[in-house]
């Protein structure tokens, strides 16, 4: 098995496009974030076997691992004399414990459903008034999320739709990924004065519905243990399509 870093890139992207709903995230590193991102690849005989994506743009390191048991395995060595801490590394659930014989100083780890629907399967439910939130809702964001996600969403999440009461902001739904291939939704939240009143599923759905009229693929990915919030989804027809451990190093950052 060889190792390739920072080349094989297309062949990368070829490998994720099978599963963009599992990959939108490498999807979304590959097409915009390469600058900030390193790519471990292991091959044999032309054939990508597994992979390390370690993206290096935000206050923390995120890192995926995927691929063949073997290859995962192989790579988890290499990569782990690379990582810079505190990081996230998010591995398929079935290879959790390889990744943690080898990582020292890892506070907490967390299962996370990435969930996903197809144009033509979901259900729209929309009961409630909703638009789209816009930098001059800012106060309003920022009143519900708080200022630093309320930054970071106006500035990278958008679309952002949200559903007002009486002009306060009290659920939104952005847009973690939007690429032809692949949208993510992301930021759901709902105050919790006004919950269990069907308004996430409503602006879930609004975002959903915009969200196909640009691509034929949406994602998500949840904590496995947020029942709400999975029933919401699979009512709108979200499907669980793999679990992740989430394994945080030097950091306790929950999804």
């Amino acid at each position: 098995m060889r190792i390739h870093v920072d080349s094989m890139l297309e062949e990368l992207r070829e490998h994720v496009l099978r599963k963009p709903d599992v990959y939108a995230f490498i999807l979304l590193d590959l097409e915009r974030y390469r600058h900030v991102t390193e790519f471990i690849i292991a091959e044999r005989e032309g054939v990508i076997e597994g992979f390390v994506v370690m993206f290096r743009g935000g206050v923390l390191m995120s890192v995926i691992i995927d691929g063949t048991h073997e290859a995962v395995e192989f790579l988890v060595e290499k990569f782990s004399k690379m990582l810079r801490k505190p990081a996230i590394i998010n591995v398929p659930r079935e290879y959790e414990d390889k990744v943690l014989k080898v990582l020292k100083n890892v506070v907490a780890v967390y299962s996370v459903d990435v969930m996903s629907v197809r144009k033509g399967e979901e259900r729209l439910i929309i009961k409630h008034p909703y638009r789209e939130v816009v930098e001059g809702d800012y106060k309003q964001l920022a009143n519900l999320l708080g200022e630093r996600r309320a930054r970071r969403v106006i500035a990278s999440y958008r679309p952002v739709f949200g559903i007002f009461v009486n002009s306060q902001l009290v659920s939104t739904a952005a847009t973690l990924v939007k690429l032809k291939e692949v949208w993510m939704l992301g930021a759901v939240y709902t105050h919790p004065k006004y919950r269990n009143r069907g308004f996430a599923t409503s602006v879930c759905s609004a975002w959903l519905k915009h969200a196909f009229e640009n691509t034929n693929i949406a994602t998500l990915w949840v904590r496995s243990d947020n029942l709400p919030a999975k029933r919401v989804y699979e009512k709108l027809g979200f499907k669980t399509v793999r679990v992740n451990s989430w394994i945080c190093v030097e950091v306790d950052k929950k999804p």
